[in-house]
């Protein structure tokens, strides 16, 4: 039996030897904080996103709230998707706006650009497009145009999406701004951390002091708003700046990944709907039935149950799903707006799964985890 984990980070001898000597670098310099290597990491990230400007920060919940605030969503409504990670909720509310939950696609489980219509109010500032386990709306064109013609700031959610692709464009710059998470478990990571992309140099100096206790760039002995200490330290930028130089290697090996499953998948489930334009960035692997019927002849979350005991029972720990109780299914519901029916979220998170997929996977691991579905399937 092989034992299968939900995540692996494999740093090479190499490349740890690169990192501790980052780390040196840093504690020689006697900057901690603030310092020359923050500003690389920045510039490279916003090279690598083809943006003008990157403001790494503390998380991505922190570069989202930064960007709500910068915005003005206060007592405004922002249209986000409910099958989202709370975050996203708690950077609009933080800010001072309303949560507003629009469906999703049931074929791709990215936000439907009907349902964000059906929601639009004269109240709208902006919607969040989460780009959910690494993929991104087919429709990414249609929701620039309609946001440009409602004059409605489109922000990217960009947590789960680090290189992801549309038409040769990455995430990160299709909208007004987009917020990056560098956690443990995402495609780069330095631990903690976050990072704002922008090509909108008022929002990018207005996210710079907000990010420092709201002092102003040109003379940090005044605070001219309200901020809070979102930093991101020099030790969590060597991390970053390591992850970025190689953040192509790493894309390439979870696609190759991504492509084993393609092959062996049964005929029972598929890996739902992608662009031919798109390139996604596999943060999940997620798994449907080949059935897109509204309804099935068995109970769903009992189904999904079955399935992770096998797979444990196998040594196979299943990742975690995107999401299975979406945010108008949780306790703190009634902190958000609802305003039109949320079937497709509904049946995604009851029905779908997510498959091990983390660097290091070999094809014959690949091989035993579909193996192991075909016989609970």
């Amino acid at each position: 039996m092989m034992n299968i984990p939900i995540l692996r980070l494999p740093y090479t001898n190499e490349e740890i030897a690169e990192i501790q000597e980052g780390v040196a670098c840093v504690l020689r310099s006697g900057v901690l904080t603030k310092g020359s290597t923050v500003e690389a990491f920045e510039h490279e990230w916003a090279a690598y996103c083809g943006v003008q400007h990157a403001l790494a920060c503390a998380s991505g919940t922190s570069a989202l709230e930064m960007i709500m605030r910068a915005i003005d969503v206060q007592d405004k409504e922002v249209i986000i998707p409910s099958n989202t990670f709370i975050a996203t909720a708690v950077a609009v509310i933080r800010a001072g706006g309303k949560v507003v939950l629009a469906d999703c696609e049931r074929e791709n489980l990215q936000l439907s650009l009907k349902s964000v219509m059906d929601c639009w109010t004269r109240n709208t500032v902006a919607v969040m497009l989460v780009h959910i386990g690494g993929n991104i709306t087919p429709d990414i064109e249609q929701f620039k145009y309609w946001c440009a013609v409602k004059k409605v700031a489109l922000v990217e959610d960009s947590c789960h999406a680090h290189g992801l692709e549309y038409d040769g464009h990455k995430a990160g710059s299709f909208g007004l701004a987009a917020g990056f998470s560098f956690f443990p478990t995402k495609i780069l990571t330095t631990a903690e951390g976050g990072m704002i992309t922008t090509d909108n140099p008022y929002l990018y100096e207005y996210c710079y002091n907000l990010r420092n206790q709201g002092r102003l760039k040109t003379n940090p002995q005044v605070h001219d708003k309200l901020g809070y200490n979102w930093r991101m330290d020099e030790l969590r930028a060597v991390l970053g700046l390591q992850q970025v130089r190689k953040a192509d290697s790493i894309l390439a090996e979870r696609r190759t990944i991504a492509s084993w499953y393609d092959k062996r998948l049964p005929a029972s489930v598929w890996c739902g709907e992608i662009s031919p334009l798109v390139r996604p960035a596999y943060y999940k692997y997620v798994v449907l039935p080949s059935s897109l019927k509204p309804s099935d002849q068995y109970h769903p979350i009992a189904w999904r149950a079955k399935v992770n005991a096998h797979m444990l029972s196998k040594g196979i720990q299943m990742p975690g799903l995107v999401y299975e109780v979406p945010l108008h299914r949780q306790p703190v519901a009634n902190m958000f707006s609802t305003p039109v029916p949320l079937d497709a979220t509904d049946w995604v998170a009851d029905h779908h799964l997510c498959l091990p997929l983390h660097l290091s996977l070999t094809e014959e691991e690949v091989d035993y985890v579909v193996e192991s579905l075909r016989e609970v399937l």
